[in-house]
């Protein structure tokens, strides 16, 4: 009978460790640019300004510090440049490919001093487990 017990509970332990793996993390731009293998995989959440430059064209958010994370697709955020907003996706980082979040979800954010809500772009590129 304690046997029984002791493997629930090891189970238990399992199962609710597994589905941490799977849950939405809200991280600063600048932690990701500290840590970013103690992220990678995880689907977070970033809020950030949309900056752009031209030759090769690309976007990405940066955070007050000029921390940068990529966003793929890319084209989200052309209509978006100088505005804040939040996204909610599956963070990578590769040496070669720098900081990356495939998103799931893009909320554009009121400007400072406006009153109104968030103007959500729902964005669903893939089914990840964890994410609505």
């Amino acid at each position: 009978m304690q046997r029984i017990g002791r493997v629930l509970q090891t189970v238990l332990v399992l199962w609710l460790l597994s589905s941490c793996s799977d849950a939405v993390l809200e991280v600063p731009i600048a932690k990701l640019a500290d840590e970013p293998e103690r992220f990678h995989g995880h689907v977070l959440v970033v809020e950030g300004l949309v900056q752009r430059f031209d030759d090769p064209l690309h976007h990405w958010l940066e955070d007050k510090q000029q921390n940068r994370v990529g966003i793929i697709p890319d084209e989200l955020l052309h209509d978006l440049v100088g505005q804040q907003v939040r996204v909610r996706g599956r963070f990578t980082a590769y040496p070669q490919q720098g900081r990356r979040i495939q998103v799931h979800q893009l909320i554009r954010l009121p400007a400072a001093g406006r009153v109104h809500q968030n103007e959500q772009i729902e964005v669903q590129l893939s089914s990840e487990p964890g994410v609505d």
